[in-house]
């Protein structure tokens, strides 16, 4: 059990905008958020359920 949720979900968030940020950098796509943004959505929706 995690015990602070809402901290560990900040983590996680944070994590995937640092890799999405590097992702595109290093792609050279300034659209590649679209991937981060649909990731972050998929972790809210499941804190949320939890």
């Amino acid at each position: 059990m995690v015990k602070d949720p809402a901290g560990e979900l900040a983590e996680q968030l944070v994590t995937l905008a640092d890799g999405a940020a590097g992702r595109a950098m290093i792609l050279n796509r300034v659209d590649y958020g679209r991937h981060g943004r649909a990731a972050a959505d998929a972790l809210i929706s499941q804190a949320l359920k939890a």
